[in-house]
């Protein structure tokens, strides 16, 4: 995984370089290029958006992320981007996951928003896999992209 440290008061983007796709797997998986390393004692706001696309409406998507050790206020959200229907979940610790069945193939979108304040040095990073192991793939998007903001 790609990581990259950020300075005090400093705002870095980091954009998916390539379509990445997991088939037939619900384990989870580190989004290339979409993780950052954190400082110990270090606040951060951290934004994301991921476009992805499922190609099998059975598969679903699952998303979560992984942070270092701390005081941590995360908001992920998935849209289907086609219906009313949206699935919104709030988590306050890295152990927990955003999934569903989306029955729809198509175009979808995730987005985070959040604060991560680090009492202990580490990488918080994005992760995805299908809801249900299936044949057909959820794909993340070329374009995504993650922004971090060292607060303090």
């Amino acid at each position: 995984m790609t990581t990259f440290t950020i300075p005090t008061g400093a705002r870095q983007i980091a954009v998916t370089e390539a379509d990445q796709e997991v088939v037939s797997s619900v384990t989870q998986v580190p989004i290339v290029g979409l993780g950052v390393n954190m400082e110990a004692n270090g606040k951060y706001h951290v934004r994301a958006q991921v476009a992805f696309q499922l190609d099998g409406g059975a598969s679903g998507f699952k998303f979560s992320f992984v942070a270092p050790t701390g005081d941590i206020a995360v908001r992920l959200r998935v849209d289907n981007g086609e219906t009313p229907a949206v699935v919104t979940d709030q988590y306050r610790d890295t152990g927990s996951t955003v999934n569903d069945a989306i029955a729809e193939d198509g175009y979808h979108f995730m987005t985070i928003d959040g604060i991560v304040d680090a009492t202990a040095a580490g990488s918080f990073y994005l992760r995805f896999a299908q809801n249900v192991s299936d044949a057909s793939a959820i794909r993340v998007l070329t374009g995504s992209y993650l922004e971090v903001t060292k607060l303090n």
